[in-house]
């Protein structure tokens, strides 16, 4: 008993440890099922998605395919409505599609579409229409050739490559655009276009027609005008023998010759010569050989514009731009002074930008007087009148006098800029800062002949106490040194304790004083310029 017992025991052993197995298995088999059913939930999801989105794709594309029928109809309606015969072939160059209009040139009916263009007759003449539309699908050109039609009319024949939105290339566009009515008309103007070409290119100046033996057919108007000639005396006659061999010119000789020898034409050849009436003229010479009809005589046509007044205004205007190239130069580099010198004491940069405008504004006024006066000179009254004006404030603040006396434009800027800064150091420094102060600007000539010269004094009163600066600014080089270079002259500076005095000496250049019309304290007395 108590060995069976034991055996008992232990099958029950046995088997409670296989329950327990199967416990655990059946509890993995659970968990697996678990996870299978979360699968299968997700991919139910995943499907459900897809759906909508297969809807979503499915109303798209009924949607484009909606938009691509009306657009094919809409090409159709207007390829049909269309006279241009229109074909489309593939990368085979078979037919794909054709307008109405092509059976004039081929006979196709619906059912032809998708057979080789080379299977039809054609209705033209065209050796090359295969090659070519080849040629365009190799080298994806495009080709124009005029063709004949069986029933006697013209067409210009395009064709090109077909190509999809995406840049395909999926076969060859031909057209066929009728131009018989075209043609017909210029083949029938032809010869006369050739004279009119020729006669349009010349006729707007004198005008000679001459035959093979250079007598004169006929002259325009301009001719005569220009010339100075009367139709009597040159109608027949020989050129080289007009006015007396007025036209007997050497390069007119080549010219012709040259003409005639190599049966070509001759633009813009030019001529210089003296003529008995009207002086010596340069002119441009065009000549050209008309070709004749069998039988009829040859002409040449010789065309004559007279230049003369151009090449003159040509070389005024190189005078002008050279002048004017100095010109700037030579401003530019006042500018660049002025630039240099007043950033490099300055400050402050407002103090900076304020004297550099105020130098500018002063240098383009001017500038103004001598474009007033083109650059010839500038009368000294108003150069010191402009100068002074914004200082002066409405009151008799400054006394000018002085005989009328024009100065050369380099002068004139340096005398402009020295009274600008001997002003400006007045109103910031000396007789203009108080109420009480004036100026005085004086000048006269002195002197007989070649020994004269304009002295200018500038002399303040009536302000705060002067003291010598210790340091020179821009201002007071540009008074001393810079002026008295440019007016080859002298200049004198004196910090007087009652004001400033600064004396100008320059040599006055023979022309550069104007009449005697009396002093200009005559014009203006004591009153203010400003």
């Amino acid at each position: 008993m108590r060995a069976e017992l034991r055996n008992t025991i232990e099958h029950l052993e046995t088997a409670n440890e296989e329950l327990k197995a199967s416990n655990e298995e059946a509890t993995s088999m659970n968990e697996e099922l678990q996870s299978t059913n979360e699968e299968l939930e997700t991919s139910k999801e995943e499907l459900q998605s897809f759906n909508e989105e297969l809807n979503t794709v499915n109303s798209q594309l009924q949607h484009k395919i909606a938009e691509l029928e009306r657009s094919s109809n809409d090409l159709n309606n207007l390829l049909a409505g269309s006279e241009t015969a229109t074909l489309f072939l593939d990368n085979k160059l078979a037919i794909n599609w054709f307008a109405p209009a092509t059976k004039e040139l081929f006979d196709l009916v619906t059912s032809d579409v998708g057979r080789p263009i080379a299977h039809f007759a054609r209705k033209f003449s065209d050796d090359k229409l295969l090659s070519d539309a080849e040629t365009v699908l190799s080298k994806l050109t495009t080709i124009e050739a005029e063709v004949p039609s069986d029933a006697g009319r013209w067409y210009l024949r395009r064709m090109l490559p077909y190509r999809t939105r995406d840049n395909h290339i999926a076969g060859v566009v031909i057209t066929f655009n009728d131009i018989t009515e075209r043609r017909a008309a210029a083949e029938a103007v032809n010869e006369a276009r050739i004279y009119a070409e020729a006669i349009v290119g010349t006729v707007r100046q004198p005008l000679l027609v001459l035959d093979a033996e250079l007598h004169v057919q006929s002259a325009n108007a301009a001719f005569y005008e220009l010339f100075r000639v009367a139709a009597k005396d040159t109608l027949g006659s020989l050129l080289y023998g007009l006015g007396n061999g007025q036209w007997d010119i050497p390069a007119l000789r080549t010219l012709l010759d040259e003409v005639l020898s190599k049966n070509q034409e001759v633009t813009d050849y030019e001529v210089e010569h003296e003529f008995r009436d009207i002086g010596r003229r340069s002119m441009l010479l065009n000549a050209r050989k008309l070709s004749q009809a069998a039988g009829r005589e040859e002409l040449i046509l010789l065309a004559i514009e007279d230049i003369t007044e151009r090449r003159q205004s040509e070389r005024h205007r190189k005078t002008l731009m050279s002048e004017l190239n100095h010109r700037v130069k030579n401003t530019l580099a006042v500018v660049q002074s002025i630039a240099s010198q007043t950033l490099g004491h300055a400050s402050t940069l407002d103090e900076a930008r304020e004297a550099f405008g105020a130098r500018l504004i002063n240098l383009a006024n001017a500038q103004n007087i001598l474009t007033r006066e083109n650059w010839q000179s500038a009368d000294l009254g108003d150069i010191v009148s402009d100068t002074v004006k914004p200082h002066a404030g409405g009151e008799n603040r400054f006394r000018i006098e002085g005989p009328p006396v024009r100065l050369a434009p380099g002068a004139a800027l340096a005398v402009s800029m020295a009274l600008h800064e001997l002003t400006t150091n007045a109103a910031k420094y000396g007789a203009l800062s108080s109420e009480e102060g004036d100026v005085v600007i004086v000048w006269q000539v002195e002197g007989e002949n070649a020994d004269r010269r304009l002295v200018l004094h500038w002399q303040e009163s009536g302000g705060p106490p002067v003291a010598k600066p210790k340091n020179k600014g821009f201002g007071s080089r540009l008074i001393e040194r810079a002026l008295a270079s440019e007016l080859g002259g002298e200049v004198r500076v004196d910090y007087a304790s009652t004001g400033i005095v600064c004396t100008m000496i320059a040599p006055l250049l023979a022309g550069q004083m104007l009449g005697a019309q009396g002093d200009r304290a005559g014009e203006t007395g004591s009153d203010s310029r400003g």
